[in-house]
């Protein structure tokens, strides 16, 4: 189960994993100019007066998992229920912002790199599954609009499986405990 904030916690776990990663490759702690990741999302970056360098690592969209979804209670007592997590799907925009295409591929790249490798991450009591998406031409063109920026080099990437606990933690159950078996001679007719 899954404490409440667990989508802050992955958040926090993929920028400190990915920090690490870009320290660790010579060509990527090299760069001259903030690479740090970030959460902050990249028209909030670009519309600074000047503009933030950094690499934005930004949860633009949770969306319900439709693979998952429509869990039945789960028994956890003779009269107990509990209820089963929302699932949830984390999306997360993923833009270099150097001034320098050549250091935003390689940060890029990295990051690329990175979720590869991560695969399965477990995320407080919770395995988190990362992949790369790749949305079409018009879901691009909606987020970049929403930003009110010009197209910058990016990626999207999801977080599938995050849990989010109900509050209602357990509700009473009206369970069958005993059933007795009883048989009448009916009539023939």
């Amino acid at each position: 189960m899954s404490a409440f904030g667990i989508i802050k916690l992955l958040t926090d776990q993929i920028l400190s994993g990915l920090n690490l990663a870009l320290a660790a490759q010579p060509e990527t702690s090299g760069i001259p100019v903030p690479h740090n990741p970030t959460s902050e999302g990249p028209g909030t970056m670009l519309a600074a007066s000047p503009p933030k360098q950094g690499f934005s690592i930004w949860p633009y969209r949770i969306t319900r998992d439709e693979f998952v979804s429509n869990e039945p209670l789960r028994p956890i007592g003779p009269s107990l229920l509990q209820i089963p997590p929302l699932k949830v799907d984390v999306w997360y925009l993923c833009t270099p912002l150097t001034g320098n295409i050549e250091y935003d591929v390689l940060l890029l790249e990295k990051a690329h790199q990175y979720f590869y490798d991560l695969g399965s991450a477990a995320v407080g009591n919770d395995t988190v599954t990362v992949t790369f998406e790749t949305p079409g031409s018009e879901e691009l063109y909606r987020v970049w609009s929403a930003l009110d920026t010009p197209y910058a080099l990016s990626s999207i990437f999801v977080a599938r499986y995050v849990e989010i606990d109900s509050a209602r933690s357990q509700i009473p159950a009206g369970r069958v405990i005993e059933r007795y078996d009883r048989y009448v001679q009916m009539a023939s007719t």
